[in-house]
């Protein structure tokens, strides 16, 4: 005798054929069940419970991050050079933010930047290099190397500690290092003890900051396309971090800047632009 379709062991078995033979089972009187016919699923659960038990998380992850907070106090000196070091990085990030020009994003890839160049402009005019050029950078934008550091800085020798990738690496490998090669004696206002940083010499150390960001790159190239060379173009980068009579009496910037400026006019008989 066939098997009670209502018994327990039916209904397993049909189970375990698919939803389509169970569909055919729920509907014994449909000889053609629906082939798409799923069984019932549990009960959507409703959304302010879902929002409740995601909020339940958050509680409960903030109660550890305070209790570990609580349990592991951070030392006083590091907590002292946070409370020092936040404003002052704040606020030159805003000054130099507020100095990098404004870049019209509607217009990329638009005329403006596929058109030729200043310094091709200006040579199908008729221009020509007449006056030598020499280069002061703003505050901030000549690069600093390295040339003599504490232990965990020694295999910087020579590496930009500001500007180029160069700086972006020093300053994720070793914060702390890099911020104690930057910084200036607080007496003396030089450099500290068993630290030597200088300014970068040549066009290079004023040209492109980080990739992404010219200086005067833009300018020197533009001068290169006019028919402008070394010869003619004169970098004057400097310790941006010294005082004007700090920058005199240890670099003698401003004696080597005049020096520059009279051979010059010198070599070229004109005077500088």
């Amino acid at each position: 005798a066939p098997a009670d379709p209502a018994s327990p062991a039916a209904i397993d078995a049909v189970k375990q054929m698919g939803p389509t033979a169970e569909a055919a089972a729920v509907h014994p009187n449909n000889l053609n069940p629906d082939p798409h016919y799923l069984p019932p699923q549990q009960p959507f659960r409703p959304l302010y419970r879902r929002v409740l038990s995601r909020f339940a998380f958050f509680l409960l992850g903030s109660c550890v991050v305070f209790y570990l907070r609580s349990v592991v106090p951070i030392p006083a000196e590091i907590h002292e050079q946070i409370q020092h070091a936040m404003p002052l990085w704040l606020n030159s990030s805003w000054q130099l933010l507020n100095d990098l020009p404004a870049l019209n994003t509607s217009d990329l890839g638009g005329a403006t930047w596929r058109g030729p160049s200043p310094g091709k402009l200006a040579m199908e005019r008729g221009r020509r290099p007449r006056h030598p050029v020499v280069i002061v950078p703003g505050f901030i934008s000549s690069g600093l190397e390295l040339w003599d550091g504490l232990k965990c800085g020694k295999h910087f020798f020579r590496q930009r500690m500001w500007g180029t990738p160069a700086m972006v690496k020093a300053y994720l490998t070793d914060r702390a290092c890099w911020m104690q090669h930057m910084r200036l004696d607080p007496r003396t206002g030089m450099d500290p003890p068993g630290i030597k940083l200088r300014a970068v010499t040549g066009l290079e150390a004023v040209d492109w900051f980080v990739p992404g960001y010219f200086v005067w790159g833009k300018v020197i190239e533009s001068l290169g396309e006019v028919g402008y060379d070394s010869n003619m173009l004169h970098a004057a980068p400097y310790d941006w971090r010294l005082s004007p009579t700090a920058l005199q009496e240890r670099d003698g910037y401003f004696t080597r800047l005049k020096t520059a400026v009279e051979t010059l006019v010198k070599l070229h008989g004109i005077p500088v632009a």
